[in-house]
């Protein structure tokens, strides 16, 4: 096995250790760049796989219940299943099951988990901030030539907090701009903004509601023609404060 074998092998067991060769295993622990490289990547598929972590579970015997509904014969008991047949049942379990709830949350108006998958990529680095200053009145103009939405009325309060930046993303199919604030040092807090009338289900006018997920709190307003959702994975009663 050359380094490059092992090194596309380990690209697709990172998740999976046990699942690669034992000779690709020992090249790990022989070459220092190769075992540099997947250190760096099983990082970055874990990093993925935790920003998703809500929103597609997979139950530990899915491939057996795919293989049930196909009709295929089941494996032997204690007969270790061919790593292909694994691996193909995973992805078609992400397909069905992500697939199953980008529809609901399109149909049902459940913008808000979606938003929120968007702001735990942002929040560990996977969608890369596109615009960087750190004021929002700064932020704004430099955003200005461009048609990304940026919030319109917002508390004092927040307003007052630094910033970090700002892209843009889709939401519900339609476009949404999300801005990251420093709600305290080295604390995040990110807002998404879009407009009120691309939502339907919006939240109510001037008045945040509050909801916990997965670890991070989300206040959820409309004001004017906008409507906003500010997420973070921190203490809840540092986001809570801003609204008292």
């Amino acid at each position: 096995m050359t380094p490059e074998e092992a090194r596309l092998e380990l690209d697709a067991t990172t998740l999976r250790p046990q699942d690669a060769s034992a000779e690709a295993r020992d090249m790990v622990a022989a070459d220092p760049e190769l075992g540099a490289w997947v250190a760096k990547r099983t990082e970055f598929d874990e990093r993925v796989a935790n920003a998703m972590d809500d929103l597609v579970p997979i139950p530990g015997d899915l491939h057996m219940k795919l293989l049930a509904m196909s009709g295929a014969p089941l494996p032997v008991k204690n007969k270790v299943m061919p790593r292909a047949v694994i691996w193909f049942a995973a992805a078609a379990a992400f397909l069905l099951m992500f697939g199953g709830w980008w529809w609901n949350s399109h149909m049902n108006g459940e913008w808000q988990s979606e938003a929120l998958a968007h702001v735990k990529l942002v929040q560990h680095g996977l969608l890369p901030l596109q615009h960087r200053a750190k004021k929002l009145d700064d932020l704004m103009k430099l955003v200005a030539s461009t048609n990304m939405a940026m919030p319109k009325e917002l508390p004092q309060s927040l307003t007052a907090l630094r910033t970090y930046g700002c892209r843009t993303v889709q939401v519900a199919g339609k476009p949404a701009t999300i801005v990251c604030f420093e709600l305290a040092p080295g604390k995040e807090a990110h807002l998404v903004v879009m407009n009120h009338t691309d939502l339907a289900s919006a939240p109510p006018m001037n008045k945040p509601e509050f909801s916990s997920k997965g670890g991070w709190t989300m206040a959820t307003w409309s004001a004017g023609s906008q409507s906003f959702m500010l997420a973070t994975s921190e203490d809840p009663a540092l986001l809570k404060k801003l609204f008292s």
